[in-house]
């Protein structure tokens, strides 16, 4: 959980009930079938502890985190060229996800890209400031 790690977010993230897990994530055991939101992000450590994240890409899907991020963002088949090349080197990083209604994904992703203004949603991030 994010509270759990020490990380500083808004309250209405820690509410999501949040699940993290480090990278490369290849268990299918880890990941839920179910519809939600998830976020790569890049740790900054201090002694072991997390003291800062860098909040790369958020996603979202109606149907099954697992085989969204097990098969959309694996490095051989990721479009986005950004987060493909930081997915085959990332060390640090850590994929963050919730559980939610697929009615509620929409958006909560779009309030986590506002909020978060991760650097590989680029087209997003311009359609949220001009919406």
């Amino acid at each position: 959980m994010i509270a759990a790690q020490g990380l500083r977010v808004a309250p209405w993230l820690r509410n999501l009930g949040w699940t993290s897990v480090s990278l490369p994530c290849t268990s299918k055991l880890v990941l839920p079938e179910a519809s939600g939101v998830y976020a790569y992000g890049e740790i900054c450590r201090v002694g072991g502890l997390p003291a800062s994240v860098t909040w790369l890409y958020v996603g979202k899907t109606s149907t099954s985190i697992r085989q969204r991020v097990l098969s959309g963002h694996h490095p051989d088949r990721e479009s986005n060229h950004s987060l493909r090349d930081w997915l085959r080197v990332a060390k640090s990083g850590e994929l963050w996800f919730a559980t939610l209604p697929a009615e509620a994904v929409d958006s909560v992703e779009s309030h986590l890209i506002r909020q978060l203004q991760p650097a590989f949603n680029v087209r997003k991030k311009v359609s949220a400031h001009v919406a």
